[in-house]
This record gives structure tokens, sequence and C-alpha cells, in this order.
């Protein structure tokens, strides 16, 4: 996916509209994406679902447009979060289960820069994850990578449900402040 019409037009952005660039980046993004969207979700319905969201989400932003560097790495970050929300919301796969698909399946199918990109992304959740003070971090791993329910990891960890509930809502807090480019929602 060369998206060369982007950085072009962040120069020459009085030469052309919005709606010509955008036009670009759909015809030359649109294929990887889909082919993207499609392996994370494998549903062609969903994935049509997906990208006119995705895209008319994108279109929306063009003001935003000016200030991002990497338009290649935007698009498939913003799209693998499109489709992690909307398979979170339609209760289609586990958090865990997104993370693997995510950041190792799709990976094997991706370009050496896409590749890169993967395994940067896949190391930064961890490093983010291990920055959760001692307990938060053992209730959020037991939670979201082990998937165990609030009621097993109160059981295990012999406290209240609500303080595991409490543990899991400040980390997600804590990581979507922080690393907000892990987690778009």
């Amino acid at each position: 996916m060369r998206l060369s019409i982007f950085n072009q037009s962040k120069k020459d952005s009085h030469k052309g509209s919005y709606e010509s660039v955008f036009k670009q980046v759909y015809k030359d993004s649109y294929a990887k994406i889909y082919k993207l969207v499609f392996y994370l979700c494998q549903n062609s319905e969903n994935t049509k679902d997906i990208l006119s969201e995705f895209y008319l989400k994108l279109w929306d932003k063009q003001q935003d447009f000016g200030t991002i560097n990497n338009l290649e790495n935007y698009l498939l970050v913003a799209v693998r979060n499109e489709t992690f929300n909307f398979l979170k919301k339609n209760n289609r796969v586990k958090f865990n289960e997104l993370n693997e698909l995510s950041i190792t399946q799709a990976a094997q199918e991706a370009t050496p820069e896409e590749h890169i990109f993967h395994q940067e992304t896949k190391q930064q959740l961890i490093r983010a994850i291990e920055e959760l003070p001692e307990k938060r971090k053992l209730v959020f791993k037991l939670n979201r990578l082990e998937d165990k329910s609030t009621k097993e990891i109160a059981l295990h960890l012999n406290i209240s449900i609500k303080t595991v509930e409490d543990h899991i809502t400040k980390s997600l807090q804590f990581l979507r402040k922080r690393y907000p480019h892990l987690c778009n929602s």
C-alpha cells in the first residue's frame, strides 16, 4: 500500500481538495485494509460494515490529516481498532483472541514494514501492561490474557469482585490515557 499521494497532499494542500486526496487514499488503501479486516473477522458482511464505518470516520477526521506523520501506520492502527471495537461490541471474540489475531497471525501475511509495526505494537502493549502496579497488573492479566472471570479472580486473590472490577477499570483507563495509539476507544 503506497500512500505517497497523502504525503504530497500535505505539502500541496492548497492545490487539491480533500475529496480528491481522500479518494486517492481510499483507492490506494482499500484492498489491503479489506484483506486485514476480513482476516480479523472472517465475514464479508461484517468486513464491509466495518470498512464503511472506518472510512466515514476517516472522512470526518479530515482536519486532522495535517497532523498525521505516517498515514499507512495510522490507517492500519485505526482500522484494527475499529475491527476490535466491532468484534467486542458484537461479542464475536475475546480480548486475548483479538490480541493474538491482530498482532501475531495478521503479521504472518504482512509486508516486512507491517510485520515490524505489529511487533512494535505487541512490545508496546506488553511494556504498557508491565507499568501497572503489581496487584492491578496481576488482575488485568488474569482477566484479559487468561480469560478469568471477575468472580474467579476475586476467589483466587481473596479480594472482592468490586475490587477486581476497579483494578480492571483503572488498568484500562491507564492504558487508554498513557497509550492512546494502542487503545482506540
